[in-house]
């Protein structure tokens, strides 16, 4: 009896303190706008919210994984392909970084292609996030300075040159341990 005792003690102890790290947090994705041809004002819109699940060991330590991990998997909700699914995110690319008072600053570029014609959207980071046994736990975070680019091959001499407006933001819902999103007390790693 003792024997199982001290095995389910260890268990426990070896879960709360990996389950921070562990845990992937839930995070909803809105990044949206239009791409604008400059030579016509021709309007075309795109879609890449969405949701991702993010180990907060990797957002808490920053960098290009972590916003691979974010942006990664999304795809153009407006421009659909053959098979009605969404056009992925070919290509993210960036600066992630929590610091130790759970500021989130930093920068990312997003490409995609509509038709195999390139598009992008980039944004500064600002935001916060609540960091726990090397986790982020909860986040909330806007893109500034937004910029929407592209080309359209459409048949003349050189590509159209696209830009627009979008906006982008990206939340947790709640932390892999049940916090909320607005709860940003806790910012030690």
């Amino acid at each position: 009896m003792l024997k199982h005792l001290v095995v389910l003690a260890f268990f426990v102890t070896a879960f709360s303190v990996t389950s921070y790290a562990d845990d992937k947090l839930p995070l909803k994705v809105e990044c949206s706008g239009k791409h604008v041809v400059e030579f016509s004002g021709a309007e075309y819109p795109f879609d890449l919210s969405g949701e991702a699940k993010v180990s907060g060991a990797v957002l808490a330590k920053g960098g290009k994984d972590a916003l691979k991990a974010i942006f990664g998997s999304l795809k153009d909700n407006e421009n659909k392909d053959i098979d009605d699914k969404g056009e992925p995110v070919t290509d993210v690319s960036g600066k992630f970084d929590v610091a130790d008072d759970g500021a989130i600053s930093g920068n990312v570029k997003i490409k995609w292609k509509v038709k195999g014609n390139n598009m992008s959207i980039s944004a500064k980071l600002e935001g916060t996030a609540t960091v726990k046994d090397g986790a982020v736990t909860s986040l909330t975070l806007k893109g500034t300075d937004v910029k929407v680019a592209g080309e359209w091959e459409w048949g003349g001499e050189e590509p159209a040159k696209l830009t627009g407006e979008g906006t982008l933001a990206v939340s947790s819902e709640k932390g892999g341990n049940g916090d909320k999103h607005d709860d940003h007390k806790e910012h030690k790693k």
